[in-house]
């Protein structure tokens, strides 16, 4: 296991115990939040600079990689101009920021399609951008920042076609060693690739039934992935080996990303159903948790004026800092 997957690993037992911090009303459980998620957001984004390094080494699209990595530096540089213009509203900060990360962006998809086409291994260069995007959608998002849907949006977009053609590929390389173990592991991929639709719609508020769509199913291929895990070990390739050493013949970060997913996404669901409590900030009024509690979250009109409520008091908060009636 690499270093930083271990520190992962590590962010993502934070965020939940910060989730837990915040379920007994202590404001600073979201902080840890914020915190784990910024660190794994930038631990993504060294594993991208740590490929790109080492395919310079190597001489592998040279400078193809030179001119990315110095992409992905100006972007590092300019991580604070993601919180400058939030609180000073300075445009060129905000527009030199966008115009990196459109680079990257450009450069990140260019590589992916001509790596799919010549069959070519990517160096995870792609998978580890994405997911930083990802991990800033969810601090821009719990700091009610804006920008969060677009990050996670964009994110989420990209990486489920790239997950999709990983596991058809993990699939036809390996099902010939080991049927049973390669299949119940392709079914939490494909679990996760529902998760991620199911994260998508919420994200994009489409009606409830696009949500069922693709939650339910893949609550369904995670019980039957856990029901194929009785058996603990698996033959692959004349060995009798366990789960967990078969984790390791993934090549993206799909075991960790599956978790993070099926928490998420399960712990929303107990939320709608209003089996869980939701996340306490103090900076929000009263009457937003007395809509939480009342409302009937299972039609798409309820959820979308309650978003449009929240939007609307976090814009007159902005205004009013920016105007000098709150400090």
């Amino acid at each position: 296991m690499k270093p930083l997957t271990r520190i992962r690993i590590i962010l993502f037992a934070l965020i939940i115990f910060g989730a837990f911090a915040n379920f007994a009303l202590n404001e600073w459980g979201l902080s840890i939040i914020t915190i784990a998620e910024l660190l794994m957001a930038l631990s993504f984004l060294g594993d991208n600079a740590l490929a790109m390094v080492q395919r310079i080494k190597n001489s592998e699209r040279k400078k193809w990689s030179q001119v990315q990595l110095v992409f992905l530096a100006g972007f590092a540089l300019f991580n604070l101009g993601m919180i400058l213009p939030v609180l000073s509203g300075n445009e060129i900060i905000g527009i030199s920021l966008l115009i990196i990360w459109a680079g990257i962006l450009l450069m990140m998809i260019t590589e992916a399609i001509y790596d799919l086409i010549k069959r070519k291994e990517n160096l995870n260069c792609y998978e580890n951008f994405f997911l930083a995007m990802f991990c800033y959608g969810l601090y821009f998002k719990n700091m009610a920042w804006p920008g969060a849907a677009l990050l996670l949006v964009f994110s989420i977009f990209f990486l489920l076609p790239y997950y999709l053609t990983t596991t058809i590929q993990f699939f036809r390389a390996n099902y010939k060693s080991g049927i049973l173990l390669v299949t119940i592991l392709t079914l939490g991929c494909l679990a996760t690739i529902l998760f991620g639709i199911t994260n998508l719609a919420k994200t994009m508020h489409w009606p409830i039934s696009y949500v069922s769509f693709s939650f339910y199913p893949g609550m369904c291929l995670t019980l039957i992935m856990l029901l194929g895990l009785i058996k603990w070990k698996y033959d692959f390739k004349g060995e009798r080996i366990s789960i967990f050493k078969g984790l390791r013949l993934f090549k993206t970060q799909i075991v960790l990303i599956y978790f993070m997913m099926f928490i998420v996404i399960s712990y929303k669901y107990l939320v709608v159903r209003k089996i869980a409590p939701d996340f306490y900030s103090q900076s929000l009024p009263s009457v937003i948790y007395k809509m939480r509690e009342s409302a009937n979250f299972d039609t798409h009109e309820v959820i979308t004026e309650y978003e449009t409520i929240l939007d609307t008091y976090y814009a007159f908060i902005d205004h009013s800092k920016k105007n000098g009636f709150v400090k």
